[in-house]
C-alpha cells in the first residue's frame, strides 16, 4: 500500500477505481479496511477513491504526542494534495464524520460535497448513546475479545448480525491492520 508524505508525517492510503475524487476518512480505531471489500469495490466503479489510516494506525506514522481532530482535518487535506487532488467528495463516518466536518471548515475550497454517517456535530449532540458507551466501557477493560464484541454490536445492524458467522469476519477485518489503544 502506498505511503504518502505530508511533510511532517506519513500516512498509508489505498487508492481504487476512477472517476470524481472520493475521500473516505474512518472513525475512531477504524482503518483503511473496514470500508469493506462489497462497498469499496461498489465505488470505486464510478469514483477515484482514496481510503487512509490515520495517525498512529496501521503504517501511518506513529502518534506519540497529543492531537486534535482539526489537526486530522488538516491531515486529510495535506493527503488529498499529496494524491494529487484540488478537491473531492468527502465520505465521514464516526469520529471520520467530525474530522470531515472540520475539513469543511478549515478547508471549505476542498469540498466537492460532504457526506455525513453516524457522527457527532458538538453542542446541542451527545455521545452518550448505548453504542458509543458500550464501546467506551469495553475499551476500558483492555480485553480484545470484549472490545471487538462492543464494536460489532455498536457498529452492525441486529439483522446482519443475526448470522453469528459474520463476527469472524468482522474480527479479521478489525484485527487485520494495528490501531495501538494509546490512539484510540
Amino acid at each position: 500500500m502506498p505511503i504518502a508524505d505530508l511533510g511532517d508525517r506519513k500516512l498509508q492510503y489505498i487508492r481504487r477505481g476512477q472517476g470524481s475524487p472520493l475521500l473516505l476518512i474512518q472513525g475512531m480505531a477504524g482503518h483503511h479496511a473496514i470500508w469493506g471489500e462489497p462497498f469499496l469495490s461498489l465505488l470505486e466503479q464510478d469514483y477515484d477513491l482514496v481510503a487512509f489510516d490515520h495517525r498512529g494506525i496501521g503504517q501511518s506514522d506513529r502518534a506519540d504526542e497529543p492531537f486534535t481532530v482539526a489537526e486530522m482535518a488538516d491531515d486529510a487535506a495535506k493527503l488529498m494534495a499529496a494524491v494529487g487532488w484540488a478537491d473531492a467528495r468527502v465520505l465521514g463516518i464516526s469520529m471520520g464524520g467530525m474530522v470531515a466536518q472540520e475539513l469543511a471548515v478549515r478547508h471549505p475550497d476542498r469540498l466537492r460535497t460532504l457526506t455525513l454517517g453516524c457522527t457527532y456535530a458538538g453542542p446541542g449532540g451527545s455521545l452518550e448513546g448505548p453504542g458509543p458507551l458500550r464501546m467506551v466501557e469495553a475499551m476500558n477493560t483492555g480485553d480484545v475479545a470484549t472490545i471487538l464484541r462492543a464494536g460489532y454490536e455498536a457498529n452492525l445492524s441486529p439483522a446482519f448480525r443475526a448470522d453469528e458467522s459474520r463476527f469472524k469476519q468482522f474480527t479479521d477485518v478489525s484485527l487485520s491492520v494495528r490501531v495501538p489503544s494509546p490512539v484510540i
